[in-house]
């Protein structure tokens, strides 16, 4: 799992400067959701749910309970890793009306670029 720890402390810190760490992140897949738990929710003060069909989230539908059950919000976070290439306008299109991409952490290793990290705003309408 190389890179989580250094690129999740880099998304983190923008998520706290950007004061967004009162959002809940929301994942659709119980991976990336647990390093996305460990490496960037734990250390931006986010708290990450499993949002989508039980065959993809695994534990995350008990863990969502033991943290309260989905929160009833206009505004989430999604980050994805393009390594894993996903996107949350085909995932949560029908919860959030309006979603942006809002900022890019680019992981490296000896100097060469591995990954991108994208940080997405999902909000509703009101």
């Amino acid at each position: 799992m190389y890179g989580w720890k250094s690129t999740g402390d880099s998304m983190a810190s923008r998520i706290r400067h950007a004061d967004l760490q009162h959002i809940p992140i929301f994942t659709d897949n119980w991976f990336p959701a647990a390093q996305i738990d460990e490496y960037i929710g734990r250390k931006s003060g986010n708290t990450v749910f499993g949002v989508g069909e039980l065959n993809r989230i695994h534990q995350y539908k008990w863990i969502n309970e033991r943290r309260g059950g989905l929160p009833a919000t206009d505004s989430a976070l999604y980050i994805s890793v393009s390594n894993y290439p996903s996107q949350p306008e085909n995932i949560y299109g029908d919860m959030f009306s309006n979603i942006q991409c809002i900022d890019s952490v680019a992981e490296t290793r000896n100097g060469h670029l591995t990954r991108y990290f994208h940080l997405y705003l999902m909000t509703s309408k009101r």
